[in-house]
């Protein structure tokens, strides 16, 4: 499954301050030193990306910590769809 990176920035945008842009998000970006979203927003990101995709994000340790950056995400993301789709 290959994972839209521009849909999972528009999301991510969502929760970032106005002047933080989609090219402004790489791989590396940081999601609390980049990209300046706080714990609450961060928390709620990753509930959206749950709905948006349908899949289960919350339990996955490598989110929850204060280096996990855009790559990461999109990982785990690709992550939880194969499992998903494994399952099937």
């Amino acid at each position: 499954m290959i994972i839209d990176e521009i849909y999972i920035k528009k999301i991510i945008l969502k929760y970032t301050p106005n002047e933080i842009k989609i090219e402004d998000i790489n791989n590396n970006s940081r999601v609390r030193d980049d990209l300046l979203i706080d714990s609450l927003s961060y928390i709620s990101l990753i509930i959206d990306l749950e709905r948006k995709f349908k899949i289960k994000l919350t339990t996955s340790p490598n989110l929850f910590n204060d280096k996990v950056d855009f790559q990461t995400i999109k990982k785990e993301i690709g992550q939880q769809i194969n499992l998903l789709q494994n399952k099937d």
